[in-house]
């Protein structure tokens, strides 16, 4: 007697259940893998005082002036300086609507009142203070205090927060191969190390920084510095999104 015909109908009922559960378990390993890269050191539950929930999911994206675990070799080729401590240079909020995505920046400088609050090291009660700079929350407190300090003064509650220093932020243009860019107007800033000529480019992680960080090249400098990071953050989340980083694990996985 013949061989019985196969059962494909079996055949690609198994390999589909195969298929789902490999890429499930891709997926949910690729998380926990991401997650534990993450430093999870802000604790939002520390905020007192908050804001009710609203419909978005808010996000406050912090760049700091860290260089922690960056060599002087590092801190020369990325023109970063060797200041100690960080500061909070550049402030977002992105909000996450069903109606769609917004984002606005935070001047450094804007005069705001910082609220009271209790220190978290030394115990001790802090007075409000107004018409102080946005930035100085950071330095006086740490992240949760700015977060305090945004919620007063905007009337927004803060679901999440991130925070990226220098070394950080130009990994993560090198790790997608460089990030496009059409810079309208060519600029120079020695402090940045900036040196763009107009047109379209692409930018690796050294030029990234020094662009979202250059200021001194412009009348108005940081209102000017917050649109091109604006500019070049869309621009890195539109490359971010894209299926040849997305499908591709030697620029994924760098990149998360």
């Amino acid at each position: 007697p013949g061989r019985p015909a196969p059962d494909w109908r079996r055949r690609i009922k198994i390999g589909s259940i195969v298929l789902v559960v490999a890429v499930l378990g891709w997926s949910i390993g690729t998380y926990a893998w991401a997650s534990s890269r993450m430093r999870n050191e802000v604790d939002l539950s520390k905020v007192i005082e908050r804001p009710a929930e609203g419909d978005c999911t808010t996000y406050l994206i912090v760049g700091s002036d860290s260089r922690e675990g960056m060599s002087a070799e590092e801190k020369k080729k990325l023109h970063t300086g060797s200041a100690a401590g960080k500061r909070t240079d550049s402030m977002m909020i992105l909000a996450a609507c069903g109606s769609g995505n917004t984002m606005i920046s935070l001047p450094r400088d804007s005069w705001v009142t910082i609220p009271s609050f209790v220190g978290s090291e030394s115990g001790k009660k802090y007075a409000a203070r107004g018409a102080t700079k946005l930035n100085a929350a950071y330095a006086m407190d740490g992240p949760e205090l700015l977060v305090r300090t945004v919620e007063f003064n905007t009337g927004l509650r803060i679901d999440h927060y991130a925070e990226i220093g220098f070394a950080g932020f130009a990994n993560i243009v090198d790790a997608l191969g460089g990030v496009d860019l059409n810079i309208e107007k060519g600029f120079k800033d020695k402090n940045s190390g900036a040196d763009f000529q107009a047109g379209e480019q692409t930018l690796n992680g050294e030029q990234a920084l020094a662009f979202v960080r250059t200021r001194y090249a412009f009348a108005q400098s940081d209102l000017a510095r917050t649109k091109n990071q604006q500019k070049f953050l869309s621009a890195l989340a539109n490359q971010a999104a894209t299926p040849g980083t997305i499908l591709n694990p030697f620029k994924l996985y760098p990149t998360l």
